[in-house]
């Protein structure tokens, strides 16, 4: 573990608060959270989005479990286990790893409970892998992505995840559904 006021790369600010909730009941919402050994932000420099973008692309073809997220115009989050790529004459890259706190939601009802805090039509909105959706919920920044069919990853600050997961588990528990891990 690291030092208190330091946050550890490998822990995320979800693990003590998954800690104690019960294995997840097979038609229920299973959660857990996403660890991974580098989250960087990039920012395209003015004329090199497709250039960037595309680069991006690349890294993450070629790097097994990459996420590149486009958060914006010229914006991306990548998420993944070894070295990001250089981008020198691109981009710049900011580090975010003590930034974010990250959760995976499996089953149908993530969409249902991610949906009654966005105002975005979610089913539109992540239809196919990778797609991503920045919002607020409850006043807490948010990127909402699908990583999979049935599979939706969700990025928070890291200092808001427990109220994120005071907000989930209570718009969860407000529709019938068991959170599990």
């Amino acid at each position: 573990r690291g030092n208190a006021f330091v946050p550890d790369h490998q822990l995320s600010a979800f693990d003590t608060i998954l800690a104690d909730l019960p294995t997840a009941h097979p038609f229920g919402l299973r959660v857990e959270a996403l660890h991974v050994h580098q989250t960087v932000a990039t920012m395209a420099y003015r004329g090199a989005e497709d250039d960037t973008g595309a680069a991006l692309a690349a890294f993450a073809r070629g790097a097994p479990g990459a996420t590149v997220l486009k958060t914006g115009p010229g914006t991306w989050l990548t998420l993944c286990e070894g070295s990001h790529p250089g981008l020198d004459n691109a981009a710049a890259t900011f580090d975010q790893g003590d930034g974010y706190a990250l959760l995976k939601l499996h089953g149908p009802a993530a969409m249902r409970v991610l949906q009654k805090g966005i105002f975005v039509d979610l089913e539109t909105a992540l239809a196919s892998d990778g797609d991503c959706v920045c919002s607020v919920i409850a006043h807490i920044n948010l990127i909402a992505w699908r990583a999979s069919s049935g599979t939706l990853g969700v990025a928070v600050p890291r200092s808001f995840a427990g109220s994120f997961w005071h907000w989930f588990s209570a718009a969860a528990a407000a529709e019938g559904i068991a959170v599990g891990r």
